[in-house]
C-alpha cells in the first residue's frame, strides 16, 4: 500500500509521486567517498627514490663517521682521498662560518624554491627530475644537521679542496646536471632545420592531351 509521501508501509521508501502511482524505486544511497589521490611527487619514482636515497646515505654516513672517528681525526684511504671528521657551522665547502640561523632560513627558502621548480617541471625528462631529487635530498640532509646539531658534519677530504659531505656532493651534481640538461635543450632548440629537395618526378602529360 502506498502512503501519502510515496512510501510503502511494508517496503523500502519510495520516490514521492502526486496524482500518479509511485514506482517501487528505493531512494539513492549516500555515495562512498573516494580515497584522496596521492600528490604527484609521491608517484614520481625518479624524484622520490633519488631524494630518499641521498638523504639516507648522507645521514647514515655522518652517523658512522661520528661513531668511529673522533672529531679532528683523519684516516688515509688513498693518496688522493682521506676521511677527516670536522664540524662545519658554515655552508658548503666551509663558506659563511658561524651564520647558522641565516643558513637555516636560507635552506628552507631554497627548499621551497626547489619544490616550486619541481612542480613546474614534474613532467620533464627523468634526468631533470633526478637532478632536482639530488638537490632536495642534499639540502634536507644538511638542514637536518643544522637544526639538530647546530653544525654540519663533513668528512670527505681530497686534500686540495675544502672538506665536504655526501649532501654537498649531491647538490653540486644536481646543479651540474640541470645546467647540462638546459644547455642540451637550448642546443636542440637552436638546431638548424635542413630542407632537403624533393626527388625529381617524371613529367606526366595531362589526361586531356593523352591520345591527341
Amino acid at each position: 500500500m502506498i502512503g501519502e509521501w510515496g512510501q510503502d508501509r511494508n517496503g523500502p521508501p519510495l520516490w514521492y509521486a502526486e496524482g500518479v502511482e509511485a514506482t517501487a524505486r528505493p531512494l539513492p544511497q549516500r555515495q562512498r567517498r573516494l580515497p584522496l589521490a596521492r600528490p604527484r611527487w609521491a608517484r614520481d619514482g625518479v624524484f622520490l627514490v633519488t631524494l630518499l636515497a641521498v638523504l639516507a646515505l648522507d645521514q647514515v654516513s655522518k652517523a658512522v663517521i661520528q661513531a668511529v672517528l673522533p672529531e679532528g681525526a683523519s684516516v688515509v684511504l688513498t693518496p688522493f682521498l682521506r676521511l677527516t671528521h670536522i664540524t662545519n657551522t658554515g655552508s658548503a665547502f666551509g663558506l659563511f662560518q658561524g651564520y647558522t640561523l641565516f643558513l637555516i632560513v636560507a635552506s628552507v627558502v631554497g627548499l621551497v624554491v626547489l619544490i616550486l621548480f619541481y612542480r613546474q617541471n614534474r613532467n620533464a625528462h627523468p634526468l631533470v627530475r633526478l637532478c632536482i631529487g639530488l638537490m632536495v635530498g642534499g639540502a634536507l640532509g644538511n638542514l637536518i644537521d643544522r637544526v639538530r646539531l647546530g653544525y654540519v658534519v663533513d668528512f670527505v677530504d681530497l686534500g686540495w679542496w675544502p672538506v665536504f659531505n655526501l649532501a654537498d656532493s649531491a647538490i653540486v651534481v644536481g646543479i651540474s646536471g640541470l645546467v647540462v640538461a638546459f644547455l642540451a635543450a637550448q642546443s636542440r632548440g637552436h638546431r638548424r632545420v635542413v630542407v632537403r629537395p624533393l626527388p625529381p618526378q617524371r613529367f606526366r602529360r595531362p589526361p586531356s592531351e593523352v591520345g591527341c
